[in-house]
């Protein structure tokens, strides 16, 4: 997901309102990750007006299991049910992954 900002308080600001889109971002993102056998999932890559680079986030697979799983109680709050059901079958597949590993 590629998100612009003028200001790093805009940033901040996106971080503290969006839970449920950024948690989706996070599932989408490990769930890609899976797919393309990649060792992180690359979550976001933050854009600030007026400079010529980028900030990545990424999650590293070891913490794919605990990003799920609050990303799950959040959903859960929230009543994105479905949402919240596909990201458990998601944590479900990476403990496999990981235990293959």
């Amino acid at each position: 997901m590629k998100i612009n900002f003028d200001h790093f308080e805009d940033y901040t600001d996106y971080i503290k309102d969006n839970h449920v889109e950024i948690c989706t971002a996070i599932f989408r993102s490990i769930e890609r990750a899976i797919k393309e056998n990649e060792d992180e999932a690359l979550l976001f890559e933050i854009f600030f007006g007026g400079q010529d680079f980028v900030y990545e986030v990424t999650i590293d697979r070891p913490d794919w299991i605990g990003s799920l799983d609050r990303c799950i109680d959040l959903f859960t709050q929230h009543n994105q049910a479905d949402l919240a059901i596909d990201a458990h079958q998601l944590k479900t597949l990476v403990e496999e992954l990981l235990e293959l590993s």
